[in-house]
């Protein structure tokens, strides 16, 4: 069987974020229990188990193929709202234009913290002017489009950061893979898992898995825009993904004149789900819900929704979830009849628009900003 939930650590056991992980040797689950607690008592191995369980069990993988998402338990939200509520969890552009697109402002919270910057939604405008300084086309090549029961959610590629696994979502779609699939993890504040035929967090596709790809070379022509630097790292964003780098002083002391830089796991953000090693992500992906930066470097960033945020929080919640909304279909945006495809435009994170947002939010937020505080908008225009 193949067990693909949010990993939290290996066989056996390890401290993570102040938890000390214990994993039961029948396979079904690692529960996070704070420290100085006793492990829970084994139970009888049940004959799937659940993917990454938030409440405070992270399920571990089943076989040697196995793959899972990010679980909550050990990480804390980024806001302080956030933190209080928190609890244990285990589980072809125009020319000139760029290529990258994505939306989604980061909450911390999510229910009752509201953002610096509200993510937008999947709001549908025709007559309204796009200042090319400040706007550029969604290359539909470079971007999925699921129509769910929910409704629609664009999420824009990020190759740059991740070939393999972009290659691998691209062709999983274009195959009609994920067509039918449930999400069948929700979990509140967190994140939305599907991709997986099985609907229980066990499955996988028929191709190989892949190689981790949790961080990747930035130099001076990577199409990174600056918002801040602190603590020895510069943060911003790699079209509308949102990133932490190595600064650039370093590049010219390395052999490729480049650094090392990861995505952040922001509202909208879409990863990769994994099992316990690191190199077994297949078919199974996840949406955020909220930001959780302690799966930084641990999944790999993929793509970010440009469009349908609002449609991932809104998902039904369970673990599992009971009659869980589907993917009626996803494909690449490429692929849909011209008469039929919505144009997106986003917003340019180093337009003079987005610029004035970041320098009202660094002010507003001081220390304590985040790249999760602020996206670009995503609009439908047609």
């Amino acid at each position: 069987m193949r067990k693909q939930i949010l990993a939290l650590g290996c066989f056996g056991f390890a401290v993570l974020g102040g938890a000390v992980v214990y994993a039961q040797s029948s396979a079904p689950a690692l529960r996070v229990v704070p420290m100085g607690e006793a492990p829970p008592a084994k139970k009888a191995p049940a004959k799937k188990a659940p993917a990454p369980a938030p409440k405070a069990s992270a399920t571990k993988a089943a076989a040697s193929k196995s793959t899972s998402t990010p679980a909550p338990a050990a990480a804390r939200p980024a806001s302080p709202a956030a933190a209080s509520a928190a609890r244990p969890v285990a589980g072809k552009p125009a020319a000139a234009v760029a290529q990258w697109t994505t939306p989604p402002a980061a909450t911390a919270s999510a229910a009752n913290a509201k953002p610096v910057a509200s993510a937008p939604t999947a709001a549908a405008t025709s007559k309204v002017a796009f200042p090319q300084e400040d706007w550029r086309v969604l290359n539909p090549e470079n971007a999925l489009i699921y129509e769910t029961t929910k409704g629609r959610i664009i999420v824009e590629l990020a190759p740059e950061m991740a070939p393999n696994h972009v290659a691998r979502i691209k062709t999983l779609a274009r195959e009609g893979f994920y067509n039918g699939l449930s999400f069948h993890r929700v979990v509140a504040d967190f994140m939305a898992q599907g991709g997986d035929p099985k609907g229980d967090g066990t499955g996988g596709s028929d191709q190989p898995d892949l190689r981790a790809e949790f961080s990747f070379r930035r130099g001076t022509s990577t199409n990174f825009v600056r918002a801040v630097d602190r603590g020895g790292a510069t943060i911003g964003w790699v079209g509308t993904i949102p990133v932490t780098s190595q600064t650039d002083f370093l590049m010219e002391r390395t052999s490729d004149k480049k650094v090392a830089a990861w995505g952040n796991h922001c509202l909208g953000v879409a990863s990769m789900a994994r099992g316990s090693d690191e190199n077994s992500a297949n078919s199974q992906f996840f949406l955020m819900r909220a930001a959780y930066p302690t799966l930084d470097r641990r999944y790999t960033i993929w793509g970010r929704a440009v469009v349908g945020t609002d449609v991932i929080r809104a998902l039904k919640v369970g673990e599992p979830v009971v009659d869980p909304d589907r993917m009626i279909s996803v494909r690449v945006l490429a692929d849909v009849p011209e008469e039929d495809r919505p144009t997106v435009m986003v917003q340019r994170t180093d337009g003079p628009s987005f610029q004035a947002r970041l320098k009202a939010t660094l002010e507003q937020r001081g220390a304590a900003f985040s790249n999760c505080d602020l996206a670009p908008e995503g609009r439908i225009v047609r």
